[in-house]
Formats: structure tokens, sequence, C-alpha cells
């Protein structure tokens, strides 16, 4: 059985698989930590891990062997990994989920492509036609957007989410929150300007609420577990990590 983690800023995913199949999978909140994960009894002969929260490796790597005697494999951004050439001047500094996602978007297809992570952050990334990173922007996500605006603006206060739209807010929370959205919305079609792609794949638990907003000519796909495909795929079974 192999246990892959996906360790991001706010949950924990995980999934058991055997022989290429997945047997269960779930998440927990991060500040949980790793108790409720694979509460499953069986056997676990490998652990893949994406992390972006560096504070927890060693809890990673102690509560691994202490359960199952394994030494966890944590991926990396390797250049030319899943086909995929870096566009990072120092690839140290990409994060490793974002490689992940791209990596995993690029074997599905391998044409120029604008991969898209919405989450706590909103993380934008471009490949070109031959497998080229072209780099990328970050901005908070949509919960974060609209959440700071409380913490740093006298008076600004958004207590619940409106309905997603980008017509102009008629109320602080509308403003806060279509502003938001529309800001979100604009980062990707910069993106696909840049790129020149017409492929987009979407992952994140904010996902569904960009969907409606996206141009129709754009082939447009939600993938919820591509940061788990692409642990798969430069963490591949029976092989040693690159």
């Amino acid at each position: 059985m192999i246990l892959d983690l996906d360790i991001g800023n706010t949950r924990i995913k995980w999934r058991l698989t055997e022989n290429g199949e997945t047997r269960d999978a779930g998440s927990v909140a991060t500040r949980e930590g790793l108790a409720n994960v694979a509460h499953l009894a069986d056997p676990v002969r490998r652990v893949r891990v994406a992390s972006v929260v560096g504070s927890l490796r060693a809890d990673v790597e102690h509560w691994a062997w202490a359960r199952w005697q394994v030494v966890p494999e944590f991926a990396a951004v390797v250049d030319g990994a899943g086909g995929v050439r870096c566009g990072y001047m120092d690839a140290g500094q990409l994060g490793v989920d974002r490689w992940l996602i791209t990596v995993a978007a690029w074997q599905r297809c391998r044409r120029p492509l604008v991969v898209v992570s919405a989450g706590t952050a909103l993380t934008v990334d471009m490949v070109d036609g031959g497998g080229r990173h072209l780099g990328g922007y970050i901005l908070p996500g949509l919960r974060l957007m609209a959440s700071s605006l409380g913490v740093s603006t006298w008076g600004v206060r958004v207590e619940s989410r409106d309905k997603a739209s980008l017509a102009p807010g008629r109320s602080t929370v509308e403003a806060v929150s279509h502003g938001a959205l529309t800001g979100a919305i604009g980062v990707i079609r910069q993106a696909l300007a840049v790129s020149g792609a017409r492929v987009l794949y979407l992952t994140g638990g904010d996902a569904s609420v960009l969907v409606p907003w996206l141009e129709a000519d754009t082939e447009t796909w939600q993938a919820p577990d591509m940061v788990m495909e692409g642990l798969e795929i430069v963490l591949p079974p029976g092989e040693q990590p690159l």
C-alpha cells in the first residue's frame, strides 16, 4: 500500500493506493496534524509527500517511521521531471505543489496550457507547447482577498460570501466579494493571453466558483487531485525518487 500526502496550508489530503487503484482517501485540517490521516490498519510500504509546510517535515518523518517503519519521500522541484522544464531562475523557489500540478497537467495534454490552483492562495502557471514552464502569478485566494480587507482596512467586514458575480458591487460586501472574483478571473485571462493557451486546468477548493466566469472557447477541466497525480509521476511506483 502507498500513502500519498498533499500537505497544504489549510488541509492535508491523503490517498491510499494499491496496484495503481485508490483504496481510500480523505482530508483533515492541517492544524489537526496527522493523527486522523489514513486511519486504516493496512500496512503501508511507501509514503510520498508534497508539502508546502516545511515545519511539518520532521513530524511526518517521525509519524511514518513510528507507524510503519517507513522513511517518507518528499517531492522536490527537479527541472525536466515529467517532461517539464522549470521556468524559474531558481527552481528551489517554486512551490512543490505548483510544480506537481504543472507536471500533471502537461502529462494530460502536452499542449500549451494554464494551470490554476484556487485555494488559500491563487496560483497560476503556464506551459508552452514544448513543455517549457513560462512562470506564473501568485495572489491571495478568494477568501483571503476578502478577509484581508477586514484585517487591514478600517470599517470593511465581510462576514459571509456573497453570490459570485463580476458586476460592480452595490454594497461593501458585494464590492469586496465581486472584486476578489474579478481579480482572480482577470489574472487567469491574462495568463491565457500571455501564453496563447486554450487549455485550462483548475484545482483547489474554489475551482468551481471560477469556472462559470471563464470564456466558453477555453477548454476547461476541473481536476481536484492533480497534486496526487504529480506525485505519482515524479515518484513513480517501484522507483527511487528523482
